[in-house]
């Protein structure tokens, strides 16, 4: 048997044999087996929060969460916290505001500051228009948490109890 301390007979069993063919297993391209989400899954992700999340107050953050990250095209990283040493790198709630027209919100507009491709530390606006009368608006459904919640500082998205939502594999 061949070690990584005994000259080897076999150039096959080499060290630097082993660490080639690794090499060349790891430049074949793989494919992500991962799948964007359309709105057909972010309806059914919505419908099944009735059945799945017992807590109220936790369906509205998880809905208003989900709908604003699909319309604004947001990653994870900048809706949640990573850890809560983190807790200003993500969305603040400082940095959403409404407009409105005739009483009725109308608009939602977003400042990013933390985002992954921001190299020279620049914001970015983000601004998504109310869709009338639709279950699946997400400027509904953000001043609908905000209006539940009453959070005024922190990170947009807090539970009732004012915890951070983490990054984690369930989300």
């Amino acid at each position: 048997m061949c070690t990584k301390f005994k000259m080897c007979m076999t150039p096959t069993l080499a060290i630097v044999t082993k660490k080639i063919l690794k090499g060349c297993q790891s430049s074949v391209p793989t494919r992500d087996a991962r799948l964007p989400i359309s709105l057909e899954i972010l309806r059914q992700l919505l419908n099944a929060l009735a059945h799945t999340v017992p807590q109220h107050s936790l369906r509205i953050l998880l809905r208003s969460l989900f709908l604003l990250a699909f319309h604004a095209f947001l990653r994870l990283g900048e809706i949640a916290v990573k850890s809560l040493h983190y807790s200003q790198c993500v969305l603040q709630r400082s940095d959403v505001s409404f407009e409105y027209t005739n009483s009725v919100v109308s608009a939602v507009q977003i400042i990013m500051r933390e985002y992954k491709t921001n190299k020279h530390h620049t914001t970015w606006v983000i601004s998504l228009q109310a869709i009338p009368n639709s279950p699946f608006c997400p400027v509904n459904a953000l001043c609908e948490y905000l209006d539940y919640s009453k959070y005024t500082s922190g990170p947009l998205f807090q539970t009732i109890d004012k915890n951070y939502m983490l990054k984690c594999p369930l989300i």
